[in-house]
């Protein structure tokens, strides 16, 4: 037999029900209103800084805006439909990378490596002085055998190759069999986050030919290029080749001052060795030089891979008559870029301008045709750095165009 619930408890329940009910409705409520108001400050942040991109953007870069490029609708994404590769949005701690680079520091082993696949190894073709590589007595022509306990194969030499590089591990640990393959492999750790200063010239001198490869244009790259002249000059070099191949900087504040060091004061059309132009055909920024130059002949390497500062510096030896240029039709990339700190600490690398050389016309889309025009295949032009000199036909050319 049921027992009936007295009507006062009856009522009792529902008034408890139904403040449940208003509590969990008001908290659901609470958060979704909290998420909301988050919502529409990540927005405002969002939007604010598309926003102030946007408009510098539309007052100062060099080129057409694609409106229908996806992520458009961040500072990011809008700044990658413009369609330019030097043009680039920098969070705050992606500017300051780009600064200390573009200074010529950087973070990481120190190792520049090639793959072997005969060896199925990493050979080193290079190792920054300073770096912490270089204090493990690592040194060009070492064989890195495995990366992180990971044995370097055709399929992952890439990546273990990026590993060397800087990311968000302190360390890496590397098999290293020596140059001279006297001694077994060896492991070694290595320090990622130990900072040094980038090598972007070297140079040699061989029966009074000088030699001088500038790899790319950083802060440093001026002093470095006048004390390698200087060594060359101890060296009794006569003839001089500057190999600009498979440099793709956009320094031109670093390559002007080593033009500047090489050719005599600027007299012929606006004066300057270098201009930008923007749009508007309005100079933004020129370089001028003074009356020093050196007295040597010269010859110029480029290649396909020849960009931005490189050209001019292709572009202006051969307008003041100083240099013959040997290789290939260069990239065609004359694109000046200006560097906009936004409110957030972030920064806007932006192309403002295109450079016009001393008397050539902008070399944008079009590159720089050489005087002597030679090709080298594909496989060459990746192994540059550890080609040796006797093997370089582009070299060799050079160096028979200054004997005659």
């Amino acid at each position: 037999m049921s027992k009936k619930i007295p009507l006062a408890v009856t009522i009792a329940l529902i008034f408890v029900f139904s403040a449940l009910t208003v509590l969990v409705t008001v908290s659901v409520y609470m958060r979704v209103y909290t998420k909301s108001l988050l919502s529409v400050e990540e927005q405002k942040e969002r939007y604010g800084l598309l926003t102030e991109v946007e408009a510098i953007v539309r007052s100062h870069y060099d080129g057409k805006i694609a409106s229908d490029k996806a992520g458009i609708y961040t500072a990011k994404g809008y700044v990658e439909g413009l369609d330019d590769k030097n043009s680039m949005y920098l969070t705050a701690e992606e500017y300051s990378e780009y600064t200390a680079l573009n200074s010529g520091f950087a973070e990481g082993t120190g190792i520049s490596a090639q793959f072997s696949s005969a060896e199925s190894a990493l050979v080193v073709t290079s190792v920054a002085a300073g770096s912490s590589a270089d204090t493990k007595q690592i040194t060009a022509g070492d064989r890195i055998l495995s990366v992180n306990n990971k044995e370097v194969t055709v399929t992952n030499y890439a990546s273990l190759a990026q590993a060397l590089q800087k990311n968000n591990d302190k360390e890496v640990r590397v098999k290293v069999l020596k140059a001279e393959a006297v001694d077994p492999a060896s492991a070694v750790t290595l320090s990622l986050k130990a900072s040094y200063e980038r090598a972007s010239v070297t140079c040699s001198a061989d029966g009074g030919v000088g030699f001088v490869r500038i790899s790319a244009f950083y802060n440093s790259t001026p002093e470095s290029f006048q004390n390698a002249l200087a060594w060359l000059g101890s060296q009794g070099v006569r003839k001089l080749i500057v190999d600009v191949r498979n440099n793709s900087s956009t320094n031109y504040d670093a390559a002007a001052q080593i033009i500047d060091a090489l050719v005599p004061m600027a007299t012929e059309g606006t004066r300057a060795i270098a201009t930008a132009k923007d749009a508007e055909g309005k100079s933004i920024k020129a370089y001028t030089s003074d009356t020093s130059s050196i007295s040597l002949p010269v010859a110029v390497l480029v290649n396909d891979r020849t960009e931005g500062a490189a050209e001019l510096l292709s572009a202006d030896l051969r307008d003041f008559l100083k240099a013959t240029v040997v290789g290939e039709r260069t990239a065609g990339n004359a694109g000046y870029q200006q560097t906009f700190l936004l409110e957030d600490g972030s920064a806007l690398i932006l192309t403002v301008a295109k450079i016009y050389p001393y008397i050539t016309d902008c070399y944008d889309d079009t590159g720089i045709t050489p005087d002597i025009e030679l090709l080298l295949p594909d496989f060459q032009k990746d192994a540059l750095a550890t080609l040796p000199l006797t093997e370089d036909a582009q070299y060799n050319a050079a160096v028979a165009a200054l004997a005659s």
